[in-house]
């Protein structure tokens, strides 16, 4: 500690001035601080400081004019002078030098660097005013002259001091240059860290974008692009689930260190993307995952739910133009059939009217009731058929609400009301106790069970033991319902064409053809799917069909 030295700082930026003052002040100096160099001569003629410390660049007097006004005066002269400069040329120097100053240091220099240069110049410039100078010389730079008259050992000094300060300042910039080599590292390593996320994104994005992938394939593409765009790839894998399909990228497995987003579609939680750590990488002062990361998979997640949802409209909107033109497409073969079946019992009755008008002029009574019962037949043919298509454009349009419909006392009511003509064929009905319940209309069933059973006692074509088979097997995640009979078969080119309107393949048991297209109309209705397997002519068929959604009592199938 040195509070008996008096330190005089000249300095006209009142910041620098109290930073300079307070770094003296820690350090046990007293110090003063003035604005320029005309103050500072007024304040040194005052009361004489130890040491005074000066800019060099000031108004009114700037530091080198000061220094040399002082070296002039032979009461003054013996004050060491240390002034500050930023050494940026070598007239800095030598201006130096021909003011007389003691000591230069760098305005940026630290405190104990100037503490040190005081005690110095306190214990050198003790003689300072006695020292006689060597023969002046005249030195010119820059096309300016400089007078020296200082001793040789001043100017080695000063030269030292120089040399000293560009040794530190040298220092101080290979460690910049190593501290800015290690942010250039980091800045480089973040900026490919983040051209990796981005191409990622971009590549999932346009995978997205593309549109002529199915969503799976979109899925199992995306899956495997992930891990490129985290910070450890080669350890890095990748899974997304949705609505429990799960798409996962190669060597993928769980582990602890897990990073997850959801995918949402349209408001609604439909899956989520898992990124996995397969070792833990990380040093122990780094984090698992960075934030940068973190919003990678979010990112990624609202990409995927975007093109999820696209894709589902896109798909959806497919659907609907399938369905509409297959509705055109039985809308046109409805009306040609209608049209078609129509004429034949108009055809009929037309014919009979000319024939009664004959029978009636020759008083023929036996063919007037022949005739008569033709026409009657013919127009309750048409009823008949009339009755069908209105039940055929109902479905779809008038809906009874859904209800669980215990499949096995469906076929017993079904069989119930099919008696008579069962019993007529002697035929033999079979019905699985084990038949599920589903969820349905009550209705609408009835009328597939009672369709297809009256339909399989029918074609027996004289089958010695006519038997029918009503049951249930599963296949794959579904449940497929059948009716299965010993009939006369249907040779597999014409499995489509029982299902169309007014199709029959035979005329022998009667009918309007409208059965099976009413089955099929009701079982889509439901969201099912309806056909027919059989080896062809005397191997039987089996109608098959399917009711989505909710079924219950599978468990008892197994």
């Amino acid at each position: 500690m040195t509070p008996d030295i008096d330190v005089l700082i000249v300095e006209d930026s009142p910041a620098e001035a109290v930073q300079i003052q307070e770094m003296l002040r820690v350090r046990g100096y007293g110090a003063q601080t003035t604005a320029n160099g005309r103050e500072a001569l007024e304040t040194v003629r005052r009361r004489r400081p130890d040491v005074i410390i000066s800019d060099t660049n000031m108004p009114f007097m700037d530091g080198f004019e000061l220094c040399r006004a002082v070296k002039k005066d032979p009461d003054l002269r013996r004050i060491p002078v240390i002034l500050l400069t930023l050494l940026s040329t070598p007239c800095d120097i030598l201006a130096a030098i021909e003011a007389g100053a003691d000591f230069h240091v760098p305005k940026s220099c630290q405190g104990d660097y100037l503490a040190a240069r005081i005690t110095d110049v306190l214990s050198r410039c003790g003689d300072g005013g006695s020292a006689t100078p060597d023969t002046g010389e005249t030195v010119t730079l820059d096309g300016r002259a400089y007078q020296i008259s200082a001793t040789r050992e001043h100017i080695l000094r000063l030269l030292l001091s120089t040399y000293e300060v560009a040794i530190q300042q040298n220092q101080e910039l290979v460690r910049h240059r190593e501290r800015l080599e290690v942010l250039v590292d980091e800045q480089t390593r973040e900026l490919r860290e983040r051209i990796r996320e981005s191409e990622c994104l971009r590549a999932v994005s346009s995978l997205v974008a593309e549109g002529r992938e199915s969503l799976d394939e979109v899925l199992r593409g995306a899956v495997n692009l992930i891990p490129r765009g985290f910070r450890y790839p080669e350890i890095t894998c990748a899974r997304i689930t949705l609505e429990g399909q799960v798409f996962a990228s190669a060597n993928s497995r769980e582990t602890p260190w897990k990073l997850s987003a959801k995918i949402v579609v349209s408001a609604k939680a439909v899956g989520t993307v898992d990124v996995f750590l397969l070792e833990e990488r990380p040093e122990a002062h780094e984090v698992l995952f960075l934030e940068e990361e973190r919003n990678l998979i979010d990112q990624l997640a609202k990409q995927l739910g975007g093109g999820i949802g696209r894709k589902r409209a896109e798909t959806e909107r497919v659907a609907l133009v399938a369905d509409l033109g297959a509705k055109n497409t039985e809308l046109e073969r409805f009306t040609y059939s209608a049209s078609h079946d129509l004429k034949g019992p108009l055809i009929t009755i037309q014919g009979f009217l000319g024939h009664l008008e004959a029978d009636v002029a020759e008083g023929n009574s036996d063919r007037l009731r022949h005739d008569i019962s033709r026409i009657g037949a013919a127009a309750a043919k048409m009823g008949r058929l009339l009755d069908e298509l209105l039940e055929l454009s109902r479905i779809g349009r008038i809906v009874n609400p859904p209800v669980e419909v215990p499949l096995a006392d469906l076929a017993h009511e079904a069989v119930g009301l099919l008696a008579g003509r069962i019993e007529g064929r002697g035929a033999q009905v079979d019905i699985s106790p084990r038949l599920p319940t589903v969820f349905g209309d009550r209705v609408r069933l009835l009328e597939v069970l009672q369709n297809l059973i009256d339909n399989a006692v029918k074609f027996m074509a004289g089958q010695p033991e006519p038997r029918v088979e009503i049951g249930a097997r599963k296949a794959g995640n579904e449940t497929v319902f059948y009716v299965r009979d010993n009939g006369i078969g249907i040779d597999p080119r014409y499995h489509d064409k029982v299902f169309g309107l007014f199709d029959q393949l035979t005329q022998e048991a009667g009918g309007t053809g409208v059965g099976l297209a009413l089955v099929k109309r009701i079982v889509e209705v439901h969201g099912g799917r309806v056909w027919v397997e059989s080896e062809g002519a005397g191997h039987g068929s089996t109608f098959c069909f399917t009711i989505p959604g909710r079924t219950e009592g599978e468990s008892r199938e197994r």
